[in-house]
């Protein structure tokens, strides 16, 4: 994520991570965008 993260920007990443409470991975789909030394994320369960 801090890769594709770019000023200005909104970058898509897509990956596997377990639900809150669970252990097997689901496929998730984060939105990211860099401000200044930062990088702002969020993303959805699919």
């Amino acid at each position: 994520m801090v890769q594709a993260a770019q000023e200005g920007k909104t970058a898509q990443v897509d990956y596997v991570w377990p639900r809150p409470g669970e252990t097997e991975p689901v496929a998730k789909t984060s939105y990211v965008t860099r401000v200044g030394d930062q990088v702002c994320a969020v993303g959805h369960y699919r």
